[in-house]
């Protein structure tokens, strides 16, 4: 191993890609989108909190919702008047942004029916999930918590478990790889001798990206690949997405990204109990304890943010390494990320410390850094 390898060296030209303009105007609008629809959350979860509209105390709604099924209809009704005031942020950084740099050609009414299609699909399991918090409180108020933890860890894991199965019918359209491709995708990632999970394929008619990716876990677990990759993708790309999808398997990431976002979202239901059970105790047991929860959840995982993103980090470079332990070079990485980046505008120039901490995934040019860090000790025989 290479001793004198600085873990502070230098990102240098020949480890970063061209920037692209028009990525360099779409990416930093997405992270505004993304600030905007968190800060818009903030807003109206305070509002409705300051309106009275969860307070129990309150002479005219706690009566109406006290017993099924008035408090299920105020938490049907809470999660529409969110899908509702955030339908204008989707709609402009969903649809009209996209459609302004190209990515979407679909028309605005089936933009709408998709979207009706997802919100409807998220509230019901929003519901669910409210409805058994509060009945939870209801039977078991001293050991609630563990309970929903219970429940969650076993939600995460059975729709990791099943998340090829649970894609929307009628989102994609999917074909299992035939043999003569399966083989071709095989010999790309010689010498691996493990071989692929099963490959499908996904197509929409107005899908253009190069991606790819696992779902599912076990005997589930089925490697997606899109339609254009498949076809006009180059086979360093190919390889490169193979082989970085078989280091996420390698190590199990799908399964330890399960359990991390468990740990996460049961410490701000831990949290939230806390603040709620000191500052309003009088929801607890009710619906109203469900918009509280809310608020301090959003806050909660705001605060996690930084360090779920350096998580995801070291996840993507550990997928990564595996890809140059078995036949990759950082040469190759570079001609696929730039492909990638190209296709798929994203952003490629070295981004400012404070912005790659709120990312989910580190940009090209630092995976590149790190890539032929990594590729220059492990080349070298040890000793050397």
């Amino acid at each position: 191993m290479n001793q004198h390898a600085s873990a502070s060296s230098p990102i240098t030209p020949t480890n970063t890609i061209e920037p692209n303009p028009l990525a360099l105007s779409y990416q930093p609008r997405r992270l505004r989108g993304a600030v905007l629809s968190v800060a818009w959350n903030l807003a109206w979860l305070a509002l409705f909190l300051r309106a009275g509209l969860a307070d129990p105390q309150s002479p005219w709604l706690h009566p109406a919702i006290a017993q099924p099924p008035g408090w299920p209809l105020y938490i049907i009704v809470f999660y529409f008047l969110y899908a509702i005031i955030n339908f204008p942020i989707d709609l402009w950084y969903g649809y009209l942004h996209e459609r302004q740099f190209g990515l979407v050609k679909q028309g605005l009414r089936a933009w709408g029916r998709d979207w009706a299609i997802g919100a409807a699909q998220h509230g019901l399991m929003f519901v669910i999930g409210s409805c058994l918090i509060i009945l939870l409180q209801i039977h078991t108020p001293h050991a609630w918590l563990f309970y929903a933890a219970a429940a969650i860890l076993a939600l995460f894991l059975t729709s990791t478990f099943f998340a090829f199965d649970l894609i929307p019918a009628g989102l994609f359209q999917f074909e299992p790889a035939d043999q003569p491709l399966v083989a071709r995708l095989q010999r790309l990632i010689h010498p691996l001798a493990t071989p692929l999970p099963r490959i499908v394929i996904f197509s929409h008619a107005e899908l253009r990206d190069f991606s790819g990716g696992l779902a599912g876990l076990g005997p589930r677990q089925t490697l997606l690949i899109s339609r254009p990759t498949i076809e006009l993708a180059s086979n360093a790309l190919l390889r490169f997405v193979l082989l970085h999808e078989m280091g996420h398997r390698r190590f199990h990431h799908l399964l330890l990204g399960s359990l991390l976002g468990w740990a996460f979202v049961t410490t701000g239901l831990i949290v939230g109990d806390l603040f709620i059970s000191r500052f309003a105790p009088g929801s607890l047991a009710s619906p109203m304890y469900i918009p509280r929860l809310a608020m301090v959840i959003t806050c909660s995982m705001i605060a996690s943010h930084p360090l779920l993103a350096y998580l995801g980090h070291r996840l993507e470079y550990q997928a990564d390494r595996f890809y140059l332990r078995h036949g990759g070079t950082p040469e190759e990485m570079k001609l696929a990320l730039e492909e990638l980046s190209r296709r798929n505008l994203a952003r490629t120039d070295l981004t400012r410390r404070r912005q790659s901490i709120v990312q989910a995934m580190p940009t090209p040019a630092r995976r590149l850094h790190a890539a032929e860090k990594y590729f220059t000790q492990f080349a070298e025989p040890p000793g050397h």
